[in-house]
Formats: C-alpha cells, sequence, structure tokens
C-alpha cells in the first residue's frame, strides 16, 4: 500500500476541518473586520487588533485557522490535478499540493512567532 493511501485519512480529517472553518468562521471573519470594521461600525484600530493577534489566544487561532484553510485548499488542488491529468498526474500532484500545504505551514508558523 502506497504511503499516501495511508495518509489518506489522516488529509480527509485535515481537509474536513479546514471546510469546516472555511464555512463556519471565513464568513463571520470578512463581515466583522472587512465590511464592519471598514465602515466604521466597529472599532477595529490597528494596535488592538495587532495586540488581539499577537496574545496567547490570538496565535493559537490564527495558527490553525490558516493552517487548516491552506491543508484544505491544497487537498482541492490534489484532486483538481487528478482530475485534469489522470492517474499519471496522481502522485506528482499529491507531492506538490502536500508540499505547497507544508511549506505554507510553515510560513504561517515562522510568521506568527515572529509576531
Amino acid at each position: 500500500m502506497k504511503l499516501i493511501h495511508r495518509l489518506e485519512p489522516l488529509l480527509w480529517m485535515i481537509f474536513g476541518a479546514g471546510g469546516y472553518q472555511l464555512a463556519l468562521l471565513l464568513p463571520g471573519l470578512v463581515l466583522g473586520v472587512g465590511l464592519l470594521g471598514g465602515l466604521g461600525f466597529l472599532p477595529l484600530e490597528y494596535e488592538r487588533l495587532h495586540a488581539l493577534a499577537s496574545s496567547a489566544v490570538g496565535k493559537p487561532f490564527l495558527a490553525g485557522f490558516l493552517i487548516g484553510l491552506f491543508w484544505h485548499c491544497c487537498h482541492h488542488l490534489r484532486h483538481l490535478i487528478l482530475d485534469l491529468g489522470g492517474e499519471r498526474a496522481a502522485a506528482p500532484g499529491a507531492y506538490f499540493s502536500y508540499a505547497l500545504a507544508i511549506v505554507a505551514t510553515a510560513a504561517t508558523v515562522q510568521v506568527l512567532v515572529v509576531l
């Protein structure tokens, strides 16, 4: 059995968690920060948002949210490559998409550690 097939349940679990976050949390964040904050209905100053993002609660929230979304999107990318390229593109598509997710995860952790 190939490694990718043995990891498939774990990858689907991460994919599901990212999809859940995407469907449940992202609309609220876009509405709150993007629309209501941008129009002035919410008092969102840079200093307050930076303090929240760099707090002990904000860093794990941002890390979990962003990493879940990265893995969700990269799993979709893998299956898009599989649909477009067939079985020939299955292994390279999987390696490319999950390597991209690993790089995005490492970059997110690096940025949040510095924050």
